[in-house]
């Protein structure tokens, strides 16, 4: 950990890229459904 960085905004950071890395795999899994219903 950066021990010299503000914690707020460390925690700020790590709160948004963990968020980024959960939403984003399931927006697309949501994008690929809504795709796979409509070729259907």
């Amino acid at each position: 950990m950066l021990q010299y960085a503000p914690p707020s905004q460390l925690h700020v950071w790590l709160s948004d890229l963990s968020i980024r890395a959960i939403t984003l795999p399931g927006i697309r899994g949501l994008v690929r459904r809504g795709i796979e219903r409509a070729n259907r």
